[in-house]
């Protein structure tokens, strides 16, 4: 049996892919209060992160 091949779609950057991370970044640091500073020192700016998932979108597409 032959199956068509699914049509490769690129990386979309949103605003609300981004909300979402601003949301998942503000939990983490919320999770832990006395940490907050440190979390936050430690978490990766929005745009490194949508440019990361375009990388690995792009790899396993």
């Amino acid at each position: 049996m032959r199956c068509k091949r699914y049509p490769r779609t690129p990386f979309t950057d949103t605003a609300r892919k981004r909300g979402h991370l601003r949301r998942k970044q503000a939990a983490e640091r919320e999770a832990l209060p006395l940490f907050s500073a440190q979390i936050a020192a430690a978490q990766p700016s929005e745009d490194e992160v949508m440019r990361r998932r375009a990388v690995v979108w792009d790899r396993t597409q």
